[in-house]
C-alpha cells in the first residue's frame, strides 16, 4: 500500500504512480517512460522537458506501510529475537543467570512497546496491513504447494 499526499488516498500494492491523481512519488517520468530523479528538469535519456509531477511528502505514512510490507508485521522485532536467541543459549550454557534476566526483561519491554505502538495506529491502517499480510502468506503457501506437487 502506498499513501498519496496529493489526493490523500491509499493505493493498493506499491505502484509507480498514484492510481487516483497520476502523480509519481520519488521519480519524474517523461512521455517515453524514462525515469529521472525527483529534482530533474529535463529527461536524462531523451532530453524531453515534459516530465510528470511528483507528490511530495507522506514519508511517515509510507514508512509505516513499508514496515508492514517487510515480510511480517514486526521485522525489527524478529531481528532482535533472532539476535537474542544465541545470547540466551550462551547464558544458559554458561549458567550466567545474571546476564539472562536483563535480556529477557528487555525483550518483554520491547514486545510491549511495539504492541502498544501498533495499538495506536488507526483501525483502517491495521486492517489493510493484516489483509495484505494474510494475502502474502496465502501466496507463499500456494507457491510451496505447487513446488511440492512438481517434486512428486
Amino acid at each position: 500500500m502506498r499513501y498519496c499526499p496529493n489526493c490523500r488516498r491509499i493505493n493498493e500494492a506499491w505502484p509507480e504512480r498514484c492510481r487516483f491523481c497520476g502523480l509519481t512519488w520519488n521519480v519524474r517520468i517523461c512521455r517515453r517512460g524514462h525515469q529521472n530523479p525527483a529534482n530533474a528538469v529535463f529527461c536524462g535519456e531523451c532530453g524531453s522537458g515534459d516530465l510528470t509531477d511528483t507528490a511530495r511528502g507522506g514519508r511517515i505514512v509510507n514508512g509505516i506501510f513499508r514496515l508492514f510490507q517487510g515480510g511480517g508485521p514486526f521485522p525489527f522485532l524478529m531481528l532482535i529475537v533472532k539476535l537474542a536467541i544465541p545470547i540466551l543459549i550462551l547464558c544458559v550454557i554458561t549458567q550466567d543467570l545474571e546476564a539472562f534476566l536483563p535480556l529477557l526483561v528487555a525483550l518483554v519491554i520491547l514486545i510491549g512497546v511495539l504492541k502498544y505502538a501498533v495499538g495506536l495506529l488507526p483501525s483502517w491502517l491495521t486492517g489493510r496491513a493484516s489483509r495484505y499480510y494474510r494475502g502474502r502468506v496465502k501466496n507463499y503457501k500456494d507457491r510451496a504447494k505447487r513446488r511440492d506437487s512438481r517434486g512428486k
